[in-house]
């Protein structure tokens, strides 16, 4: 009984933490463009793309469920602005 109630809890705590999520919040000022990407980059160089919307005063959010792990990420407008960032869930 000891040994199903300690799977169960294992099993409990792996599903929170895969149940995270990343918000990203920012205000972005004098950008000539209104839509900015976010390109994520694993270890094995497999890599998500997304994009977010300002609003007209600059702001931003964004919010996902499909990072599970820390990757590197590039958010960029694809003409003045990149900023690199490190992203991990929680």
């Amino acid at each position: 009984m000891k040994r199903y109630f300690y799977l169960l809890l294992v099993l409990l705590s792996a599903t929170q933490l895969m149940a995270q999520s990343v918000k990203l919040h920012g205000k972005l000022l004098n950008s000539p463009s209104r839509k900015l990407e976010l390109v994520l980059i694993g270890d094995a160089g497999l890599f998500f793309q997304d994009s977010v919307m300002l609003d007209t005063q600059g702001n931003f959010s964004y919010q996902t469920n499909k990072i599970t792990q820390p990757v590197n990420a590039n958010l960029t407008n694809r003409k003045s602005v990149q900023i690199q960032l490190f992203i991990a869930p929680g």
